[in-house]
């Protein structure tokens, strides 16, 4: 009954808040009466037209499609490293790896995506410098919480005749875990702001290419309400990725 009646909080605090939000952007528009922001009124109701013509629906599913690849390719290479890392935690080879993702950590990706047309073509290299940036976020979440893995259960695995495949699967990985999807939802926000980015850049189609097209010629109702689009995709994966954290780790919660 408590945890109903928090969801219920919760709930209405959301609500109350967008209404809030909504009531001053009307009022702000009104006031300042600027084609650059438009009344809120305007905006949604230009958002329920290209909801109903498509426009919106075929540019999110190219957003949507590029994101999920890329997390894709950066949640099986990010996991690939951090079970190096913990596999081979004292030697060599983790400290190499260790040291490679730190120094390569702070460059600015963004300006791999020309190089990366010449190896990926166009679309791929939206994809691949998608997976490059959120690699880093996720990367450094599972390489961080890997190895704070409780030391007396690994030495009860190993006083138990257990090896190393034994300690990542019963000890390492249900102590990772809470960090691992902490950082599958920071990189999937992430993402949403970088294929904004790399649409706008270059592209033909998807949500960050409609923004772009829209403030290119003006159309400021139209943008705004392609700027909603991406947020409620960008928002709703959170709620999804968070009730699917909750429903992994009971015990956390």
């Amino acid at each position: 009954m408590s945890n109903m009646r928090k969801l219920n909080t919760d709930i209405l605090y959301a609500v109350a808040s967008i209404v809030m939000l909504i009531l001053l952007w009307q009022s702000l528009s009104i006031a300042l009466n600027k084609n650059y922001f438009p009344p809120f009124s305007n905006v949604i109701e230009r958002f329920y037209e290209n909801i109903l013509n498509g426009i919106f629906v075929k540019n999110a599913i190219s957003s949507l499609t590029r994101i999920l690849v890329a997390m894709l390719i950066s949640l099986a290479s990010g996991f690939a490293v951090g079970i190096l890392i913990t596999w081979f935690r004292i030697g060599y080879i983790s400290n190499f790896i260790k040291v490679l993702v730190f120094l390569s950590y702070p460059i600015p990706h963004i300006t791999l995506l020309p190089i990366l047309f010449y190896f990926f073509y166009v679309e791929w290299s939206k994809i691949v410098l998608i997976s490059i940036i959120i690699f880093y976020p996720l990367t450094l979440s599972i390489i961080e919480w890997s190895s704070r893995f409780p030391r007396d259960l690994g030495d009860l695995i190993y006083v138990m005749g257990g090896g190393r495949f034994d300690l990542f699967r019963y000890v390492i990985l249900p102590s990772s875990l809470p960090g691992i999807l902490t950082g599958v939802r920071i990189s999937f926000n992430t993402a949403y702001a970088v294929v904004f980015i790399v649409e706008s850049l270059v592209g033909s189609d998807g949500l960050g290419y409609l923004i772009y097209n829209y403030w290119h010629i003006l159309d400021y109702e139209d943008m705004y309400s392609a700027i909603i689009m991406l947020s409620i995709l960008g928002v709703s994966t959170y709620l999804i990725l968070l009730y699917l954290e909750r429903k992994l780790l009971k015990w956390l919660y």
